[in-house]
């Protein structure tokens, strides 16, 4: 895997629910050897409870077991924490219940067994989501500036992507074309005595 990715991905915390120990053991063997952290719980609510406040994780849960089926778990995670993606495993899919899944918010629903390469792209998928929630919770730097002291700086420190139009390109190009114009002109027309 490439090395800039092992990196981006090493913050991410995989949390997999799962009643079966078999099951979960197999599963936790196969997202590590993607180089990703992962969390194992056998009941859906020690993984409910067990939720890191960061939001930097998915969670891929079993569709049926005793004490929280996946389905639940899905409910309680887009009513409580949108920010965290879901994605569900089961041996019992069926189209509706997949339907059903992906409409209450699931990214991917698998049926067991599955690839490796299936699980690998439902997992890229949902930090994908991951990414994208969090994202919309940071606030932007006009919101977190709100004093004219800090506007002074904001203007001292010039314009970024995310403050300003991309307007400012275009006289960017225009200014840095114009100088080295004028510097090509003054060279030309310099005498050797007149350039240090």
């Amino acid at each position: 895997m490439n090395d800039c990715l092992v990196n981006f991905l090493s913050d991410i915390r995989v949390l997999v629910v799962d009643d079966d120990p078999g099951m979960l053991n197999s599963l936790s063997r196969l997202i590590s050897s993607f180089e990703l952290n992962v969390r194992t719980f056998s009941k859906g609510q020690e993984l409910v409870s067990s939720l890191p406040d960061d939001g930097r994780c998915l969670v891929i849960s079993d569709v049926r077991m005793f004490d929280m089926p996946g389905m639940a778990i899905l409910r309680w995670i887009t009513e409580h924490r949108t920010e965290i993606p879901v994605i569900l495993v089961s041996a019992y899919a069926d189209v509706g219940m997949a339907v059903h899944a992906m409409r209450s918010g699931a990214v991917a629903v698998l049926r067991k067994p599955y690839s490796e390469d299936e699980l690998w792209d439902a997992i890229r998928d949902g930090i994908q989501a991951n990414d994208a929630a969090l994202v919309k919770r940071v606030p932007s730097r006009e919101q977190q500036i709100d004093s004219t002291s800090d506007r002074s700086i904001m203007r001292f420190l010039g314009p970024s992507f995310r403050t300003s139009s991309p307007s400012w390109l275009p006289n960017t190009w225009r200014i840095c074309s114009s100088t080295s114009s004028t510097s090509r002109s003054l060279a030309m027309t310099a005498s050797p005595a007149s350039v240090v």
